[in-house]
């Protein structure tokens, strides 16, 4: 199959958040033989299916989509990734201030399919007339994984930004002597992987305790560089399968989590070479992709 994703309802300079996403998503595709390419002004008849990853914060481009529907028909196949939790209020807004959440209804019906990285429950509450919603896990990607690097100089690799969650933990770990990072969630790709792969463990957390799900792409994107991961214990979805390629650990143990594996370096690496090489065994993107393509009209 030929994939065009199309990348218009992203500001070019904000798309390196969204890298750990869509590259895992492209190479799984890539992996299955599929073509695909990136595209940032045009939408393509068949054979092409295009792809968008979920981001309206104005209306301008949801009424260039109803236009080229229009235009198309049938002759459009277009299909939307869905990446947040739409019940999450960091993400989409508090009620009565939901102007993402409110262009994704005037939207949906456009979409031929719909795919998202986290569980999909809100879709058909929340958009009831749209196409059903499936759930794509992440999973290994040959193609992405990354050599192991011999010195690994930042003890703990924050993967995100700082904020109020977070910054006690991080606190801990500086007044402890660690060597902390942050990625701060906007880095391109080829420092991050760098960084990634020159970290002892990534500690990935929350963004506030009204986040529901844990982030499958920062861990994977983590496990790809062959980097162990402390991930902080909350989710109790579909994601949590993601808890046996990790060190879990709850939010007031997650420095003297890292602190102990810091401590002993051969325990430490020995978990890492453990933990990728359960992640690489049972878990596959190119896998779950293939799984969901029938969902792609004919």
């Amino acid at each position: 199959m030929q994939f065009n994703f199309y990348l218009k309802n992203h500001h070019v300079t904000g798309l390196a958040s969204l890298e750990d996403i869509i590259g895992p998503i492209s190479a799984g595709l890539v992996e299955g033989g599929h073509q695909v390419q990136f595209e940032y002004t045009q939408l393509l008849p068949r054979p092409w299916v295009n792809v968008m990853f979920e981001y309206f914060p104005d209306t301008g481009l949801i009424d260039e989509l109803a236009a080229a529907r229009a235009e198309y028909g049938s002759d459009l196949i277009l299909g939307l990734i869905g990446t947040e939790d739409l019940s999450d209020t960091i993400s989409m807004g508090d009620k009565g201030d939901q102007r993402r959440l409110d262009n994704m209804r005037r939207v949906m019906g456009v979409f031929d399919f719909i795919w998202s990285i986290v569980p999909v429950d809100d879709y058909a509450r929340l958009f009831p007339d749209c196409r059903p919603a499936y759930f794509l896990p992440f999973g290994h990607c040959p193609s992405l994984e990354q050599e192991p690097v011999l010195h690994q100089g930042i003890d703990v690799m924050l993967y995100g930004k700082l904020n109020g969650w977070r910054a006690p933990v991080v606190q801990t770990l500086l007044e402890a002597g660690a060597r902390v990072q942050a990625t701060f969630g906007d880095m391109p790709e080829f420092i991050r992987r760098n960084m990634l792969g020159r970290s002892k463990m990534v500690l990935d957390m929350r963004r506030g305790d009204v986040v529901r799900y844990m982030s499958p792409s920062r861990i994977c994107a983590a496990l790809q560089c062959r980097t162990l991961v402390v991930a902080e214990t909350f989710d109790v979805s579909l994601l949590s399968s993601l808890y046996r390629y990790v060190v879990p650990a709850d939010y007031g143990d997650l420095a003297a989590t890292c602190l102990a594996l810091m401590a002993d370096d051969s325990a430490r690496r020995a978990r890492t070479d453990e933990l990728f090489a359960r992640f690489k065994a049972e878990t596959s993107m190119r896998a779950n992709l293939e799984a969901l393509l029938p969902t792609i009209p004919a």
